[in-house]
């Protein structure tokens, strides 16, 4: 007669999450920059976003903030139009860029594969401005933007991506055209 080899259940599930098929931290949603994640995107209305992800947390009267910091780690800025002009994808979120970049990375990652900055500059908190590539520095971390992207990060005092921020991507601001001649 023939013995069984059939293991128990509770040792093929230990065998099975010790052998490398455990989800990665790669895995969750694609954030494409300028654009957003397959679902949550910039453009999309108020009313899509609350219908996506249901009531926002917290909405001050009037606010152009909706946050959805809890489970999705997520916040949405509404601009005038009533749609989201920017995406801010906060630590939590499970997702990446296509570079592999995700809330944790490293500052250098980021410059790496973006562009290191054109100039630093310090300044107070809440007083960050968003000119192309130029780190802006607070005593709570730092940021750059890349605006032909549409995209930007925030970082914290250990050098660290706390935000990953989407937005239609802007023309750069730094090009000079030559004035109109009288008569063209």
């Amino acid at each position: 007669m023939k013995k069984s080899t059939l293991l128990p259940a509770g040792i093929i599930l230990i065998l099975a999450c010790s052998s490398g098929s455990q989800i990665s931290p790669h895995t969750g949603k694609m954030i494409v920059p300028g654009q957003g994640t397959d679902q949550v995107r910039v453009g999309m209305s108020r009313q899509q976003a609350i219908e996506l992800l249901g009531e926002p947390e917290t909405v001050p009267e009037n606010s152009q903030w909706l946050s959805y910091r809890g489970e999705s780690h997520l916040d949405l800025r509404i601009d005038d139009l009533d749609q989201a002009s920017e995406i801010h994808f906060l630590e939590g979120f499970r997702g990446r860029l296509p570079s592999r970049i995700q809330a944790g990375s490293k500052t250098l990652d980021v410059f790496r594969t973006y562009g290191a900055p054109l100039e630093r500059r310090e300044t107070s908190a809440g007083s960050e401005g968003a000119e192309d590539r130029v780190l802006y520095i607070t005593p709570e971390g730092c940021r750059i933007t890349y605006r032909r992207l549409g995209l930007a990060f925030w970082f914290s005092p250990v050098k660290r991506i706390i935000r990953i921020v989407v937005f239609q991507p802007l023309p750069d601001r730094n090009i000079r055209l030559k004035p109109m001649e009288a008569g063209e």
